[in-house]
């Protein structure tokens, strides 16, 4: 089955259901690629440097209404959108009050409750033709036959720039926030930046994603959105968008 829109400003590829390889690939008009795939949910205690997967991803089909494509359930509870917009394309995690409710005390994984995040499990691939910033700062480096391998953690803005330094795309800083507003900035209070660690093993790169448990467990009842997990802005001049979902 394949699904296409011709409009906008770069391509972005989706596979039908959640068990394919790679499920999103953007693309620019150059042919420049990143591709992500949503892998697990987890803990992550940063003082210990421990991780604990809670959930793999499950086996769904991907619906589609106009500029969004939806994997409902992707974990117990939790809906894994995309949204296309004239230069961005935007990944939103929908966490529901049941998901948070099932959500266990780190305490009991031998994890500490006030530096355990809630985490999601990424794994990405880039050109290795590329390199990668947090503002003049390069976190990426080199390893065997020349491929990228990433060692950062924080919260910045990750540019990726070709060799002569020009900016390709890039992953704006992430929010979680109350779905009752559903939009990052319009309730600062129940509204925070996401921690990020890019990290490279056995010749593959993935991305960890989250916030404090601890202050999960503070927010007021309800869906909480994590938007985006992965935000692609690219130059507006030298992309466009064609984008279709096969099977």
């Amino acid at each position: 089955m394949r699904k296409q829109v011709t409009k906008g400003l770069y391509n972005t590829y989706f596979a039908l259901n959640t068990q394919k390889n790679y499920r999103m690939l953007f693309e620019m008009k150059d042919g420049t690629q990143f591709r992500t795939k949503l892998i697990a949910l987890g803990y992550y205690d940063q003082s210990s440097k421990q991780y604990k997967m809670l959930q793999k991803v499950q086996k769904v089909d991907a619906l589609v209404e106009e500029n969004k494509i939806r994997y409902p359930n992707v974990f117990p509870g939790i809906d894994l959108e995309y949204e296309y917009m004239d230069t961005q394309l935007k990944e939103r995690l929908f966490l529901s009050q049941a998901a948070r409710d099932r959500l266990p005390d780190p305490r009991t994984l031998g994890m500490k409750a006030n530096t355990t995040y809630l985490v999601f499990l990424t794994q990405f691939e880039t050109p290795d033709s590329l390199e990668a910033f947090t503002n003049s700062s390069r976190i990426s480096t080199r390893g065997k036959a020349n491929r990228l391998i990433f060692n950062y953690q924080g919260e910045a803005k990750i540019e990726f720039r070709s060799t002569n330094g020009k900016r390709k795309y890039l992953l704006p800083p992430d929010f979680v926030f109350a779905m009752a507003s559903m939009d990052s900035s319009a309730n600062e209070e129940n509204t925070r930046r996401m921690w990020r660690q890019f990290f490279s093993s056995s010749d593959k790169n993935f991305i960890l994603t989250g916030v404090p448990v601890h202050w999960l467990q503070s927010r007021p009842g309800g869906t909480l959105v994590f938007d985006p997990t992965v935000s692609l802005t690219p130059p507006t001049d030298d992309v466009w968008i064609v984008y279709f979902a096969e099977a």
